[in-house]
């Protein structure tokens, strides 16, 4: 397994030998806990790995042994703040499901912090060779997790059968990305309902598939 595979496939909760509660589980959030707090001091760039194992009261090669790079720490947090904060909600209908979908999405996006670590790895893209795969990394797990509320659509009927996961669900959250990303405009509750029951009433029987 490459470096990425390790580090992108699960938390370090999730990794085999790795017990809830454990102690490698209490380090983990040690480091990460010192890296946010040291990301919005200063932003990604003014952040470096010993500086982060100082202030998580642990030696440098703990992190290094687990986040070869520092990009690949900063994916980690990433990924464990989006499960942490945007759960896949179950309202029992595929519209209620993707505005709370969309709600947490839009919640974190608006974070500064969110903001700094996109546009780091947007930078990163041409000056770390592991950028490619970091990105795929994070937006696999995104599109799997969040996939449930769609294949609970198309099981309930409100989606055909055969619609892809990715492209329903980039219908919803493209807008937001775009909006409070590039354009850096925030996102009421109001403009959520109304783009969620927008793709809830798209059709997506001959929609495109992902370009």
């Amino acid at each position: 397994m490459s470096k990425i595979d390790a580090t992108s496939a699960a938390s370090e909760t999730q990794r085999a030998g790795t017990r809830p509660g454990g102690r490698a589980t209490k380090v983990v959030a040690a480091i990460h806990k010192a890296a946010l707090e040291l990301l919005a001091e200063r932003g990604y760039a003014g952040v470096e790995i010993p500086e982060i194992a100082a202030r998580a009261g642990v030696n440098r090669t703990t992190i290094y042994r687990r986040w070869p790079a520092k990009s690949e720490l900063m994916l980690d947090i990433m990924l464990s703040e989006m499960r942490a904060k945007v759960p896949t909600p179950d309202t029992g209908s595929f519209e209620g499901d993707l505005a709370q979908l969309l709600a947490s999405i839009a919640e974190v996006l608006m974070q500064p912090l969110t903001q700094d670590l996109f546009h780091a790895f947007a930078m990163r893209r041409d000056i770390d060779p592991d950028y490619e795969a970091m990105r795929s990394a994070f937006w696999e797990e995104r599109f799997a997790v969040s996939g449930d509320i769609v294949a609970r659509a198309i099981a309930r009927g409100e989606i055909p059968v055969g619609a892809s996961p990715r492209d329903v669900l980039e219908s919803g959250s493209a807008p937001l990305y775009f909006r409070i990303l590039a354009l850096g405009e925030t996102v009421d509750a109001g403009a959520i309902a109304a783009l969620a029951k927008r793709v809830a009433r798209q059709d997506f029987t001959d929609f495109p598939q992902s370009l």
